[in-house]
């Protein structure tokens, strides 16, 4: 952290990770860069917020973000013509065994 100029270490400064962008918190989307692709969890914040890829925006609700990504929400899909409902969990979805 250290070696970080003192441009993106306010940036850092800002990470909160419980904020959301889409369906996965920050927090989630950054482990993901780490287990996938080995990426540094730190440089992998910064390139969300430098990238505009993460929720965190000033003064916005996080504890409300958290609530919501508890909830469960339910997509209706069509596949090969049969109408389905799929909930979905935590962010969770393709590839979790929901029938995404």
């Amino acid at each position: 952290m250290s070696a970080l100029g003192p441009e993106r270490r306010a940036l850092h400064e800002k990470w909160c990770g419980g904020c959301r962008y889409n369906i996965w918190s920050c927090d989630q989307r950054v482990k993901f860069l780490e287990n996938s692709y080995g990426n540094d969890a730190i440089e992998s914040e910064l390139d969300l917020l430098e990238g505009g890829h993460c929720g965190a925006e000033e003064g916005k609700d996080v504890e409300a973000d958290v609530a919501a990504e508890n909830a469960t929400e339910v997509l209706h899909v069509v596949e090969n013509g049969v109408k389905m409902e799929v909930a979905m969990e935590d962010g969770a979805g393709a590839g979790s065994g929901t029938g995404v």
